[in-house]
Order: C-alpha cells, then structure tokens, then sequence
C-alpha cells in the first residue's frame, strides 16, 4: 500500500506524463506542417518572424524539431528537450503578441483561437519546472537503472 507522499508523488507523475505527452503531440504537429507543407512555414517565417528562409529551410527546421518533440515526448534529456521546446513556444508567443492582444477580432489581426497559445506555453514552464519530478520518462528510468546497477 502506497504512503500518502507515494500517492502524491505518483499522481504528479502520472499528471506530467500527460502534460509531455499532449505537449509533445502539439510541436510534432507544428514539425510535420514544416516537412509536409514547407511553403506554409516559408510564408509564417516571412509573416511572423520577418525572416526570409531559403528553400530547403523548412525541412532541416522540421526534423530539427522533430527530434526535439520526440525528445520531449519520451522524456529523454529532459533539461535539455523541455528546454528547448519551452524556448520554441516562448519565441512563437513574442512574435504572437499583436494577435495576443487582439483576442476578439476587433483590429482584424487576432483571433480568440490565439490566447490558447498562453495556457500551451504554461504547460511547457511547468513541465520544464518539475521536470526532476517527471518519472514515467526514459531519463527517470535510465536513472533508476544505474541507481539499481551500483547497489
């Protein structure tokens, strides 16, 4: 029988395998649109980033970040992969920030659609925050592992 500080402790890793879980599924969306569709992420490169990428940009970008949300979707090195993800979204989020203040349409450049982008980038603090606490990830295991290999 688990001790009350096991149940917490298991339904906190329990809450954060979803939050990386569901969080991961968003960037890898976002990577495949880069692969799948790369004219869409020349145009929101122009449109948002005032960047002006060559052609073969949108590929290298998408597996780039690709492997950062497979990373993020496996928990493996996680300072590393959360991190990374959390700074992708906060950059989207600051480019964003004309739409942000928009949200009902009202000077034709937001959308209500686009305050979801906060709550998402919350997501990604908190899971980079309580990472260490993140037990159902590959580096948990692995970590677990050696742990039981020098006893």
């Amino acid at each position: 029988m688990d001790t009350p500080n096991q149940f917490r402790e298991r339904r906190i890793a329990y809450g954060l395998l979803i939050l990386r879980l569901t969080l991961g599924l968003f960037l890898v969306q976002w990577s495949l649109e880069k692969l799948i569709v790369p004219d869409a992420a020349i145009r929101i490169a122009r449109g948002f980033y005032g960047l002006a990428l060559p052609a073969g940009a949108p590929m290298f970008l998408g597996i780039a970040e690709l492997a950062v949300s497979l990373a993020l979707c496996l928990g493996l090195y996680r300072q590393i992969s959360y991190g990374i993800a959390f700074v992708i979204h906060t950059v989207t989020v600051i480019v964003s920030w004309r739409q942000l203040l928009d949200p009902y349409g009202l000077w034709k450049v937001g959308g209500h659609l686009w305050i979801a982008m906060l709550p998402v980038w919350g997501g990604f603090a908190c899971l980079y925050l309580l990472r260490i606490w993140d037990e159902f990830s590959v580096d948990a295991w692995r970590s677990a592992s050696d742990r039981n290999r020098l006893t």
